[in-house]
C-alpha cells in the first residue's frame, strides 16, 4: 500500500481534537502539556505516515518535538531498542524478536 502524505479526511480536525482531548492535552510520549509558546505544540502523528489511515491504533498525540523524533526514528513493525513507550504498548506496536519482518530469529551456534 502506498503511503499517502497529503490527503486528510474532511473530519481530520475533529479526529485530531478527539485524540488531543483523550490525551488530556499532554504529549503521550514525554508527558509535556500542550504549550506552543515554549515549543510544545500538541500534534497528532500517523504512525504509518498514511494520512488516510485514521484508525486509533495508528494515531498518537505528540508534542512537535516528540512527533519529529518518533517520525524520524521509528516505524510500525520496528523493534524498540529499549522499553517501548506506553502509547506503543497500548496500540499493539510492540514487536518481539521473533516477529521482526516475519522472520523467526534463530540462535546463533
Amino acid at each position: 500500500m502506498a503511503m499517502n502524505r497529503c490527503q486528510y479526511p474532511d473530519d481530520w480536525e475533529e479526529i485530531a481534537l478527539r485524540l488531543k482531548r483523550e490525551s488530556k492535552w499532554k504529549c503521550e510520549h514525554c508527558g509535556h502539556d500542550h504549550d506552543p509558546v515554549n515549543g510544545y505544540c500538541l500534534t497528532v502523528h500517523h504512525l504509518d505516515m498514511d494520512t488516510t489511515n485514521n484508525d486509533d491504533d495508528n494515531l498518537v498525540a505528540l508534542c512537535q518535538r516528540c512527533h519529529l523524533s518518533i517520525q524520524s526514528k521509528w516505524k510500525p513493525g520496528q523493534q524498540w531498542l529499549f522499553d517501548p513507550p506506553a502509547w506503543a504498548v497500548s496500540r499493539g506496536h510492540v514487536v518481539t524478536p521473533g516477529q521482526l519482518s516475519g522472520v523467526t530469529m534463530e540462535k546463533q551456534q
